[in-house]
């Protein structure tokens, strides 16, 4: 897996997005990314992000020493994934079949499901409704990207039955700045029911499943740079 992330890297740039999930027991798996190990740069060991498959209550303490020096392993609560939607509301499992995450964790997968992302950027808009437009136009891009086919009829099979959309947003900070907190805050709460809504209207024009999980909360890169916001 590190030596396709390797083998893509052009002009120096990483044209990839790997993670490597394991479990805090894997002594093998825990040493992967030791300071001998990044400095051989023939392992690639740096092209994935290595995260350990976790329950709250686990015991950390050997694990975050490895934190500690580089940042890795990180820890993905698979419970807390199947459990719940947004960890505001109560417990649904809902998500049940969760395996795993994409690879910078915004999004829990079952086994060979795809990640399915789109951004919106609050503080490029005059007020709610006009965040609200670009909501809609982006759920509806997320919700039509469900409608495609791969190569995989596993993959297939999944994404047909949860139709999984991850809506997020960047440049939060500077909309708190402009706006406040609760503001803001309101933002994500009006929105959020709002891109329910229209997940229950088009889904039964499609003929489709309701998306079993509709936004996210996600890392955003080099693409916040097309709106002029800040990234994270």
């Amino acid at each position: 897996m590190n030596f396709a992330g390797a083998a893509v890297v052009a002009g120096g740039i990483r044209r990839s997005s790997e993670i490597a999930l394991g479990t805090m027991g894997d002594e093998e798996f825990n040493n992967l990314k030791t300071k001998e190990n990044l400095e051989d740069k023939s392992l690639a060991r740096w092209a994935s992000n290595n995260t350990h498959v976790v329950n709250v209550g686990d015991d950390y303490t050997e694990a975050a020493k490895r934190t500690e020096v580089n940042g890795e392993p990180g820890y993905f609560w698979i419970e807390n994934a199947r459990e719940y939607g947004r960890m505001s509301d109560p417990v649904n499992r809902i998500d049940h079949r969760v395996m795993g995450t994409n690879p910078c964790g915004e999004q829990s997968l079952e086994s060979y499901e795809l990640c399915n992302l789109v951004e919106t950027f609050p503080i490029n808009h005059e007020d709610l409704d006009d965040y609200k437009e670009t909501l809609k136009f982006a759920y509806l891009y997320a919700k039509t990207v469900t409608l495609l086919r791969t190569h995989d009829s596993r993959t297939n099979q999944v994404m047909t039955r949860n139709r999984r959309i991850g809506l997020s947003q960047s440049g939060i900070i500077e909309n708190i700045n402009k706006w406040g907190f609760r503001t803001h805050m309101k933002w994500c709460s009006k929105g959020y029911k709002v891109v329910r809504g229209w997940d229950k209207t088009y889904s039964e024009w499609l003929g489709v499943p309701e998306s079993i999980k509709k936004t996210t909360v996600k890392p955003s890169g080099s693409v916040s740079l097309l709106p002029g916001v800040t990234p994270g």
